[in-house]
């Protein structure tokens, strides 16, 4: 198998390194670099938006950089911390395939 190529974990079927969806079978192929080379943890980032949400330390290491300069910004009108408790509470609630294809 090259580099370009991979086997759709269903059927079997050689299909592209990129595809998303087998186009034999249908099904949607897993990234397995994806689910294994993934640093971030949901559970550490639901943490730090409960903690530290306030002045935006989640989006840092989420990698949301611009949410979280924004945060510093206005963290004296509590608002960023309103958000941070609601996204906080979201991020306990999502499974970890949803958090991986959202924020790796």
């Amino acid at each position: 198998m090259s580099q370009d190529r991979k086997y759709c974990t269903s059927c079997g079927a050689q299909i592209a390194a990129k595809a998303i969806i087998c186009p034999k079978c249908g099904v949607p192929v897993k990234n397995l670099t994806l689910t294994y080379l993934s640093q971030k943890n949901r559970i550490i980032a639901a943490i730090l938006s409960l903690i530290f949400g306030i002045f935006g330390i989640q989006w840092f290491y989420l990698g949301r950089n611009k949410y979280g300069i924004l945060s510093v910004i206005f963290f004296w009108t509590l608002i960023p911390f309103i958000i941070s408790c609601l996204f906080g509470v979201k991020l306990l609630l999502m499974s970890d395939e949803d958090f991986n294809l959202l924020y790796c």
